[in-house]
């Protein structure tokens, strides 16, 4: 593993880790049904399923839930792997077929030697400091005619600022950290109230499709370093080069101009055995 590489890198394992230790059936439930939306046609009954970049492992029990037969995941950060771990041994049903491993996306030598039928990457690829490599990399685990699903930041105006904002929030210690997100909970908070609803109910059910709870995942944006972001039709063009036919864009960020940060579109791609993709 490239010690170095996982250093620059916000802590996202640290902040799994912590999320886990608090999850809820309702959390588990948000998380099923967000991937069911993706999967709306009983697409992973059955099926092999590789997340990249699992994080809590919540994706990876959803699918175990949503009838997946095996469901393997990976992630650069440890303590990623542990928080997997933790909530597999938690909340797995018996004879649950899963695995989780320490692997950089980026060490292409490193990634798995099988091909699955599902490849499942959700708000993790534009962290590697190399997308497209990663999107490269990842794409090739997926099987002829499987299924790939990324989940991609809306490149927005403001998105050079937020760059700058999560290097620094990601190497400062925890008080510098409290004091950046202060603020911006404080306008959020504002931002909520404007729209007519008590920042406490909005939080109680507040809801994320990873599972993960508010301000968890407000520490996350914040600290969410390295930081890429992208248009869609580059996303869909780039990755039908690679020997894919797009079976639908959701599109979940129309009018984001970026004061609060940028949202995830989400694309899911199904490997086309008749493209033949130069080497």
């Amino acid at each position: 593993m490239d010690t170095t590489r996982l250093q620059n890198h916000f802590s996202f394992g640290e902040n799994w880790q912590s999320f886990v230790e608090e999850v809820e059936e309702k959390h588990i439930q948000q998380a099923v049904k967000s991937l069911s939306k993706l999967f709306p046609n009983d697409d992973l009954r059955g099926k092999t399923f590789l997340d990249i970049g699992c994080g809590s492992g919540m994706s990876m029990l959803a699918a175990v839930i949503l009838g997946a037969s095996e469901v393997n995941g990976f992630d650069i950060d440890p303590n990623s792997v542990k928080a997997t771990q933790t909530l597999f041994e938690k909340y797995a049903p018996e004879g649950t077929i899963w695995t989780v491993r320490e692997i950089s996306v980026l060490d292409k030598e490193s990634l798995p030697s099988e091909k699955y039928d599902v490849v499942h990457s959700w708000g993790v690829l534009h962290h590697t400091g190399d997308m497209w490599r990663a999107i490269t990399n990842a794409s090739t685990l997926v099987k002829e005619e499987g299924l790939f699903l990324v989940a991609l930041y809306r490149k927005t105006p403001l998105c050079s600022l937020w760059k700058i904002e999560k290097a620094i929030y990601a190497h400062s210690p925890g008080f510098v950290q409290k004091l950046i997100s202060l603020p911006y909970v404080c306008l959020y908070y504002l931002r909520i109230l404007i729209g007519g609803q008590r920042p406490k109910d909005f939080i109680e059910t507040y809801n994320n499709v990873r599972g993960m709870d508010f301000h968890h995942d407000i520490h996350d944006w914040l600290g969410g370093f390295p930081y890429q972001s992208v248009e869609p039709s580059e996303v869909v063009k780039n990755i039908e080069k690679l020997g894919f036919q797009s079976k639908y864009v959701y599109d979940n960020c129309k009018g984001t101009k970026g004061f609060f940060g940028t949202g995830c579109d989400e694309y899911l791609f199904v490997r086309d055995a008749k493209i033949n993709v130069a080497k």
